[in-house]
């Protein structure tokens, strides 16, 4: 998108203009057979979702959350629309435009993580972070250009008793102290190895579950008993009072060590209260 499109996400509608630029940039969507081939690859998808699930709770694994994955509007125009280094620059050239945008594109975001939510049945949705971290942003630009807009779509899903994973990438430690502000015990942290998960157990704990954070690294160079001691302190630490989920920091890496995985998934039975 250029700059000048900002303030047309507001003026043309955001689902409006999204399908427009989304059309702009896939010739083969355009038109009433663009229309039937999209809708049929979303329900293929979502199928082949259902039964995913499905064999999965057969083998009594149950989904964290469905195919509700979602981000703020923020990540949307700093990844997907703008590109980063544009983005960075707008909230210097254009930030009253920039604001405009994110505030509409609230709505197109929440009622399609709504409808795979319903469509799931799972009552949990994804709400994923990465580009608005400390990592990139200021707290000054934080909090006037990301946490309204986060902060608006936290309240949607609590006010219809949707459980959210804040899934947090990169550097979130400085901003711990937002989210103390959410209803207590109806949130999931998420991280992935770059904030301080032990920070997040001090300033958290007792107000929502936390989960993460064996990094990526350590799972694919690391050695069984150094992944071995990392979960203990873990489980041990942040999972001290319960409220906690070990996990992966992040994605698992498609090149992680097989006897890694194995070490942090017996860890679980090793090391639990």
């Amino acid at each position: 998108m250029e700059p000048e499109e900002y303030t047309q996400i507001e003026e043309r509608g955001p689902t409006r203009w999204l399908i427009g630029k989304i059309r702009e940039n896939h010739p083969e969507l355009r038109g009433a057979s663009g229309i039937a081939r999209a809708a049929k690859i979303m329900a293929v998808d979502n199928l082949k979702i259902r039964r995913s699930m499905k064999a999965w709770r057969r083998k009594g694994v149950e989904s964290l959350v469905g195919p509700s994955l979602t981000v703020p509007p923020a990540e949307l125009l700093s990844s997907g629309l703008r590109s980063f280094k544009e983005y960075l620059l707008d909230l210097f050239r254009y930030p009253d435009e920039v604001k405009v945008a994110s505030r509409a594109l609230i709505k197109p975001m929440i009622y399609l993580s709504m409808l795979q939510v319903k469509m799931s049945g799972i009552p949990r949705a994804y709400l994923g972070s990465a580009r608005t971290s400390a990592s990139f942003l200021s707290p000054k630009q934080f909090v006037e250009f990301a946490l309204p807009a986060l902060m608006e779509m936290c309240d949607y899903y609590t006010r219809r008793d949707i459980s959210v994973v804040l899934h947090l990438d990169d550097d979130w430690t400085p901003f711990f102290h937002y989210f103390k502000d959410l209803p207590r015990g109806t949130y999931i942290i998420n991280l992935d190895g770059k904030s301080d998960i032990f920070k997040a157990k001090e300033i958290l704990g007792d107000q929502m579950c936390i989960m993460g954070d064996v990094p990526a690294d350590l799972l694919k160079l690391g050695e069984p008993d150094e992944v071995d001691e990392y979960c203990r302190r873990l489980i041990m630490e942040v999972g001290a009072e319960g409220g906690f989920i070990l996990s992966s920091g992040c994605s698992m890496p498609a090149d992680a060590k097989p006897e890694n995985v194995r070490a942090m998934i017996r860890s679980v039975q090793k090391y639990r209260p």
